[in-house]
């Protein structure tokens, strides 16, 4: 399994810093043209760096409908003639943590938790197994990787656990256990990327409304956002979705969404949403009229908590800087897609690229067509 942990790092660090992986022309004198619209920079980077296909959602608050502009280009799957659809499904991967910490928001203000909420408040009954580091953990710990839970980013970390059985919140409730009777990886405050710890946190939704996540989400977030979405590979909703495709370190190999390889229900809450890009956009949306002072299913001061960090990390989002700007932005990836997605309150901007690739060139052509957005963003009546 990938590192959903690295990509996230990876991909924040193109999207701050402004890389400008834009190609150049081999005549300094000639730089090629940029491209003309949203689709045309799609198109040019699947060709460019050899991406399969590429979706991506443009928004801006203030405006009619879910999302300013969106686009696709490319195919569903290598091998195959069927072109990506508008309407398609993409997997999030670790972006899927920003939709976990936004149900833990709905909670929060129906006072069924607390940011502060004490992990063994919630769960007494593993407080005597528990090592003494872990009494003071909270929710927010967790969402922002402070709480010293074990990381568990690659598949040889879930080869070793025990078999837990049961429904999927039995089974994570299980895992909450065994997680919580051994020592920290780390000294609890210190920041680590930890898939694990928003299974705990997923848990602690499950054990005070006595609902599954699977239940959850689409009942507290996805539904009253107008989205429909899914959980695991685009491909297991139906024949007719993009399909993710692996890397060997030399070619691309399509992922038969069937195969043996999905990421365990354990970590589900920490990255195996997969949504179309209007309903993406909308989730976006949502996020970034809450940073501009606009209530919606979040209060936004709510919605201001999420985005507040400890250190460059926030609830489900990584925070940074770009031309002087604040962005919230997170990159995510099981292995099969890439989905970056970046939020700038102060430019009114949001937007995601997600690619049905996870390769070193999926990086870089993401980060392409990111650079020519948030460029093409600060001109006056841009259109995409």
């Amino acid at each position: 399994m990938e590192s959903i942990a690295r990509r996230t790092l990876l991909g924040l660090l193109l999207v701050a810093a402004g890389l400008g992986l834009t190609s150049c022309s081999d005549d300094p004198a000639a730089p090629p043209q940029p491209p003309a619209n949203l689709h045309e920079a799609l198109a040019r980077a699947c060709e460019e760096h050899g991406i399969p296909g590429l979706g991506a959602v443009v928004i801006r608050t203030g405006e009619s409908g879910g999302a300013t502009a969106l686009a696709v280009a490319g195919l569903r799957r290598l091998g195959a003639p069927d072109s990506v659809q508008a309407a398609d499904l993409w997997h999030l991967g670790s972006n899927t943590k920003a939709i976990t910490a936004t149900l833990l928001g709905v909670l929060v203000e129906r006072d069924s938790l607390a940011w502060d909420s004490r992990v063994l408040e919630v769960f007494p009954e593993l407080a005597p197994a528990a090592p003494a580091e872990y009494a003071a953990i909270t929710l927010a710990d967790l969402l922002c990787h402070r709480a010293g839970i074990p990381s568990f980013e690659e598949l040889a970390d879930f080869l070793a656990l025990p078999p837990f059985t049961g429904t999927n919140a039995e089974q994570r409730y299980a895992f909450t256990a065994w997680l919580l009777a051994r020592p920290p990886e780390t000294p609890p405050g210190q920041y680590d990327y930890s898939n694990a710890g928003y299974a705990i946190a997923a848990a602690m939704a499950e054990r005070v409304t006595g609902s599954s996540w699977e239940d959850l989400v689409p009942a507290l977030v996805l539904a009253p956002l107008g989205i429909d979405g899914a959980f695991g590979w685009p491909g297991r909703v139906g024949p007719d979705q993009p399909w993710g495709h692996e890397w060997d370190g030399r070619a691309l190999t399509p992922h038969d969404p069937w195969s043996e390889y999905a990421l365990p229900v354990l970590i589900a809450p920490a990255g195996d949403v997969s949504l179309d890009l209007a309903g993406y956009g909308a989730f976006l949306r949502l996020h970034l009229a809450g940073l501009r002072g606009a209530d919606g299913l979040l209060t936004a001061a709510t919605i201001q908590r999420l985005h507040q960090p400890v250190g460059d990390y926030a609830l489900g989002w990584g925070i940074g800087s770009r031309d002087g700007d604040p962005i919230s932005a997170h990159f995510g990836s099981a292995g099969t897609f890439l989905c970056g997605a970046v939020i700038c309150a102060e430019r009114n901007l949001a937007f995601a690229v997600i690619a049905n690739a996870a390769h070193p060139a999926a990086e870089a052509g993401i980060a392409e067509v990111m650079d020519w957005i948030w460029e093409r963003a600060g001109s006056e009546g841009a259109i995409f």
